[in-house]
């Protein structure tokens, strides 16, 4: 029905090419596409919508769920772009559907886009899903060049969320007597240069594992304690972030 066009009443205009669809069909799969085929005269009588920001192959993979014709391979292959339509067109299981294939694959390579894209198209089990992947399981280091990068492009609140889920897992994980608060200004020597803590900046720390939540930058480190200095030897930055000890 779909690849033959038959009583095809439906141009679709993607972002590289057309393809033919039966409005009914579209209708019954979609809540967004019933509701413009109903509420708006203009797109009832029309023959033609765009979908621009898709391509024609992703176009047509997502069409081929509508039909129930897809074929595994290209479900997997355009996932992205049909969480992206599923999201846009109020397609709650091809949304689900998704959500549960990025799980399945979750690896030091892709974990940071997927993360953004749980919180772009909030998807909660994918997102924790990513933060136990690289908290639970310590993949965190995997991907200590690329994390900065993420958190200059990352929404403020998503960071303030990864904070605070790594300090849920402080508090599950280590005996909460060996938790304390050293309160700032510190000091944590760094390979190029001497870092300072401002006022605002403390540490928690137990053991030889630090957090530090600073007036600008926080990380997590392992030290240690030489004369009331720091000595860094491991830590991940988390830039353009200003966390107080009040998330603590």
């Amino acid at each position: 029905m779909l690849d033959e066009a038959i009583h095809a009443d439906l141009t679709i205009i993607t972002a590289d090419g057309t393809l033919k669809a039966h409005k009914a069909v579209m209708s019954a799969t979609s809540p967004a596409f019933k509701a413009s085929y109903h509420d708006s005269n203009e797109e009832k009588e029309s023959s033609t919508i765009h979908i621009e920001d898709m391509s024609q192959e992703s176009c047509m993979a997502l069409l081929s769920y509508m039909y129930g014709t897809i074929k595994p391979g290209d479900f997997w292959k355009h996932r992205l772009a049909l969480l992206g339509a599923a999201n846009k067109y109020d397609i709650g299981d091809l949304k689900d559907a998704c959500e549960e294939s990025l799980l399945e694959d979750l690896n030091s390579g892709n974990v940071l886009e997927r993360l953004n894209e749980a919180w772009l198209y909030q998807l909660q089990k994918l997102k924790k899903g990513c933060f136990t992947f690289l908290f639970d399981f310590g993949k965190i280091y995997d991907v200590r060049e690329e994390i900065n990068t993420f958190f200059r492009h990352a929404d403020r609140d998503l960071m303030l969320e990864m904070f605070q889920e790594v300090l849920t897992i402080w508090k599950t994980t280590l005996d909460r007597k060996s938790l304390k608060m050293l309160p700032g200004p510190c000091y944590l020597p760094h390979p190029d240069k001497m870092w300072r803590g401002g006022e605002d900046a403390h540490i928690a720390c137990a053991d030889e594992q630090a957090i530090v939540v600073a007036d600008g930058v926080g990380g997590w480190a392992n030290f240690g304690v030489n004369a009331g200095e720091f000595a860094l030897s491991t830590c991940i930055t988390f830039s353009s972030i200003s966390l107080m000890s009040s998330m603590m």
